[in-house]
């Protein structure tokens, strides 16, 4: 059972974790270093109803991670006031949530967790990085919701595929190709948002195209390197000398494409 203490005056503004915006409180008087978010926005963001929400408290996990229980505090700022919960069970409900298979949390959980350990290492080794930096790492390359559809792909470049996998161009089984030539640089946590955002449907296929929830800073950055492989693709006769063509080509694994620009 979640308990409630007295209210309290807090101040507020907005967090950004990568492309999530989370509203921040920190409490009265400022430097206390007491900061919470509001509890209907840890659960909104997880997309997790007020039933799953009180499950998820109940767990034997959230008794060994919350002996104490959810403590809610009642603040106030001065345009509202809200039902609050400090950082530290934040991240534990995260946890717990991600424990149940929650995708989001632990998307969440991962961007955190890195930002923390590089933290260290950089204090470490007495590195310094701004906080832009720190930003634009957390910042993924996969969006929230899908764009307009565009062309990214030529129909040459669906032909020559078709050609050397001996696939109809529609095959559903070129989509592997795509994703070893094309988009292997995800990182696992891109790839678990992707599946969140634009989740397989039951054919197979998924609503809207890759291309569709990437940042138009990534598919800028991402449309030579779509032409290199197509004409890479015109001198191959079949994938496994497409393969050498681009080991040749790059001497690198792909996800280092990006010259180091590497999220999460």
């Amino acid at each position: 059972m979640a308990k409630k203490k007295s209210n309290l005056e807090a101040r507020h503004t907005l967090i950004n974790i990568g492309n999530i915006v989370i509203d921040g409180y920190e409490m009265l008087p400022e430097g206390s270093g007491d900061y919470i978010c509001a509890k209907v926005q840890v659960s909104s963001i997880l997309d997790i109803n007020h039933r799953r929400f009180a499950q998820l408290i109940r767990l034997n996990l959230a008794k060994i991670l919350m002996p104490e229980g959810l403590q809610v505090r009642a603040i106030s700022t001065l345009t509202a006031q809200i039902d609050g919960i400090m950082l530290e069970q934040v991240t534990k409900l995260w946890a717990l949530a991600a424990s149940r298979g929650n995708e989001k949390a632990a998307i969440l959980l991962a961007a955190c967790g890195t930002e923390t350990l590089e933290r260290r290492f950089d204090r470490a080794f007495n590195k310094q990085v701004s906080e832009k930096e720190r930003d634009d790492k957390l910042t993924s390359r996969i969006l929230n919701a899908p764009q307009p559809w565009t062309r990214m792909f030529e129909a040459e470049f669906e032909s020559h595929l078709a050609r050397i996998t001996k696939l109809h161009k529609k095959n559903i089984r070129n989509g592997l190709y795509y994703w070893e030539f094309i988009y292997s640089w995800m990182t696992p946590e891109e790839k678990a948002k992707l599946d969140v955002v634009n989740p397989a449907l039951p054919n197979g296929r998924r609503k809207h195209k890759i291309h569709q929830m990437l940042s138009d800073q990534t598919k800028k950055r991402l449309t030579p390197h779509v032409t290199s492989i197509l004409i890479l693709m015109k001198s191959a006769n079949s994938v496994p000398e497409l393969r050498r063509l681009v080991q040749r080509q790059y001497g690198v694994d792909q996800p280092n494409l990006f010259d180091g620009w590497q999220i999460g």
